[in-house]
C-alpha cells in the first residue's frame, strides 16, 4: 500500500514513529558518546522499526495486527482507510450504445440519430472486486458475470482530496476474457476512479477500456460496489 500513499503519509506512518522509537531509545539506553555509537543507535532502532512494521502491516488477512486495530478504531480509517475485503455490485457501460451503432452501420439494425443515443438503455453487469492491501502490496482483482473476464490491476494509488475530505482510488487494470466474441479482445487495459464512501463502506465511480479501440468499440461506464466482506 505504500506506493499508493501521498509523500505526507507516507513519512507520517514511517518517519513519525521512528522518531518515536529513537527517542525511547535514547530515554532508555542514553545519548551516543561518539559517531560510532550513533552509527550503531540508528542501526538498532531502524531494525526494530522494520520488525514492527513487518510484523505489524506486512500481511492483508483479516487477522493482520493493523487490521485489528482498524476494526477497533474505526477513525484510523479517516486517515488510511482498511479497503481489504471481497467488493459485489454493478457496471453500468455504453456498450448497448455502442453495439446499437455498429449494427445500424453494419445494416444488422436499424440507424440511429445522433440525439436518440443517450436514451439507449446501458448494460447493466455483475461484478465482484477482491481488494488485497498491506503497507507492501495492494491489488485489485475483478470478475465480470456476463463475460467470465477477469482483471488484475497494474498499478493503484490511494488519494485524499482534502477540500471534499474524502479518499479516491485510481488504478490501472489488465482484463483477460476467455472465449471473446469478434467485438472483444483476449486482453486489453483499462482505468477506473472511485470514490470511497467510508459511511455506506461503497466504492463507485468510472471506469474505461482500450478494447478494440481503432474500430471505436472502447467502452466506458459507471461502476459501484460495495464491501460484502472484509
Amino acid at each position: 500500500m505504500y506506493a499508493t500513499l501521498s509523500l505526507n503519509r507516507l513519512l507520517s506512518l514511517l518517519v513519525i514513529p521512528f522518531g518515536v522509537l529513537l527517542l525511547a531509545y535514547v530515554f532508555f539506553r542514553g545519548m551516543p558518546i561518539d559517531l560510532a555509537s550513533a552509527g550503531r543507535m540508528l542501526s538498532s532502532v531502524a531494525t526494530i522499526w522494520g520488525v514492527i512494521l513487518f510484523a505489524a502491516f506486512g500481511f492483508s488477512g483479516k487477522w493482520s495486527p493493523w487490521r485489528i486495530i482498524w476494526f477497533l478504531c474505526p477513525p484510523l480509517n479517516r486517515w488510511l482507510p482498511d479497503l481489504n475485503g471481497i467488493w459485489r455490485g454493478t457496471t453500468h457501460s455504453n456498450w448497448s450504445v455502442i453495439e446499437t451503432v455498429m449494427k445500424g452501420a453494419t445494416g444488422a439494425g436499424p440507424k440511429v440519430k445522433r440525439e436518440e443515443l443517450p436514451k439507449i438503455d446501458l448494460k447493466v453487469d455483475e461484478i465482484v472486486l477482491t481488494i488485497r492491501a498491506s503497507l507492501f502490496k495492494f491489488e485489485v482483482d475483478a470478475i465480470l458475470k456476463t463475460t467470465g473476464g477477469t482483471s488484475e490491476s497494474i498499478t493503484e494509488r490511494l488519494q485524499k482530496r482534502s477540500r471534499r475530505d474524502a479518499f479516491e482510488l485510481f488504478y490501472v487494470y489488465e482484463q483477460n476474457t476467455p472465449d471473446p466474441e469478434h467485438t472483444d479482445e483476449g486482453r486489453h487495459v483499462g482505468a477506473a476512479r472511485l470514490d470511497v464512501d467510508l459511511d455506506k463502506w461503497v466504492l463507485k465511480g468510472e471506469y474505461w477500456n482500450r478494447r478494440c479501440w481503432r474500430s471505436g468499440e472502447n467502452a466506458a461506464g459507471r461502476m459501484e460496489v460495495e464491501r460484502i466482506s472484509r
